[in-house]
Formats: C-alpha cells, sequence, structure tokens
C-alpha cells in the first residue's frame, strides 16, 4: 500500500499582536487547509486563538513567527498570489486579513477603518472567527 496523503494539513500560521490601550493582545493565526481536488473541494479558512503573553513567548521560542501587520494592503510580486480571507474586529479594532502564498504561506493584518469592515461584510465578505478567551 502507498503512502496515502492527508487532505488537512495547516498553511499559514502565526502570532498577531494587538496593540490595545490597557494591554497588548496576542492570537495564533492559523490557516486550515482541506482540499480533495478530485471531489472539488477546496477549503482553506483562517481561525484565531487568543493566547496568553507566555504563551506567545513560548510558540515563538519554538518557531512561531510573528504575522505580518501593516496599514496597506499587500500586492502580489512575481509568482505570489494575495487573497483577502476575511476581516478581525477585536474592540474598536479592525483588520482585513490576507493570505500571501509563494514558496511561503503568510497570513498579513491590514489594519482597518471600521466603516470598510463594515461595508465589507454587507457584501458577503466573511468575519474570521475566533476564540477570544486564552487556554490554560
Amino acid at each position: 500500500m502507498g503512502i496515502r496523503s492527508m487532505p488537512i494539513t495547516i498553511g499559514s500560521n502565526c502570532i498577531f499582536t494587538l496593540e490595545c490601550d490597557t494591554e497588548d493582545q496576542f492570537w495564533l493565526s492559523v490557516e486550515v487547509e482541506a482540499k480533495v481536488p478530485a471531489e472539488g473541494v477546496e477549503i482553506d479558512p483562517i481561525f484565531l486563538v487568543r493566547i496568553t503573553a507566555e504563551q506567545k513567548d513560548a510558540l515563538v521560542a519554538a518557531g512561531v513567527e510573528l504575522c505580518t501587520s501593516t496599514d496597506t494592503p499587500p500586492v502580489p510580486g512575481p509568482g505570489e498570489e494575495v487573497e483577502l480571507k476575511g476581516v478581525f474586529i477585536q474592540g474598536c479594532s479592525a483588520f482585513r486579513v490576507f493570505d500571501v502564498e509563494n514558496s511561503m504561506d503568510n497570513a498579513v493584518f491590514v489594519k482597518t477603518p471600521i466603516a470598510e469592515v463594515l461595508a465589507l461584510l454587507a457584501t458577503g465578505t466573511r468575519s474570521l472567527c475566533f476564540i477570544d478567551v486564552p487556554f490554560d
């Protein structure tokens, strides 16, 4: 029997720091890729899980990279694909979240005015799923 490839893998994954007035928040961002090309299945959402500062430090020490955070959307370069995965709203902060794929798979968080994010939601853009209580 040959080696069977699994239809579910992890794509982009990184730690996003949300700078808040009172205390920074840390979020683990993970893209779950489910692909069965022969059946026409390709699902690849990004999920966010709130983590503690200690968990962030341990994950960074283990090799998890920090997410890219910017004020301008990514522009695809040669051989790159850029896809808007959805929006993330936490408190009064709002972001568009993009997946940038080339030889790597990276999540990019773009700070966006809340009115623009609400307009995107009204036209069908997904709101990213998140868990806002850290696991102990």
